[in-house]
């Protein structure tokens, strides 16, 4: 049986949960709006044991270490990837760059 495209990633097809897809969705390069499992599964997917170790890595696993919180971790996270994709010469996505401004304007208010 082969499955259009539209069909190929309904959640009832796949079985996951409309919260599921939307994680894995964001997981890559954020979201404006974010649920606790998005923020949950982008942070996993960065501090996972067997990514090598470079800058963003290492600053998101220690907010995790200390014990920072969720959306503490998700923002370090979050920024030092952008820091890593700016300094790489890589291409930001458009979402990614408006979420970085609004974390920053949030952040200095």
């Amino acid at each position: 049986m082969v499955l259009s495209p539209q069909k190929r990633y309904q959640p009832s097809i796949l079985g996951f949960s409309e919260q599921i897809l939307s994680a894995i969705q964001k997981h890559t390069a954020g979201d404006r709006q974010m649920s606790k499992l998005d923020k949950i599964l982008y942070v996993a997917d960065l501090i996972e044991p067997l990514r090598p170790n470079f800058t963003s890595v290492e600053e998101a696993r220690n907010v995790y270490l200390r014990g920072g919180s969720l959306d503490e971790l998700y923002e370090t996270a979050f920024c030092s990837v952008m820091m890593y994709v700016i300094s790489s010469r890589s291409y930001l996505y458009p979402n990614s760059i408006a979420l970085y401004n609004e974390m920053i304007e949030k952040t200095s208010k």
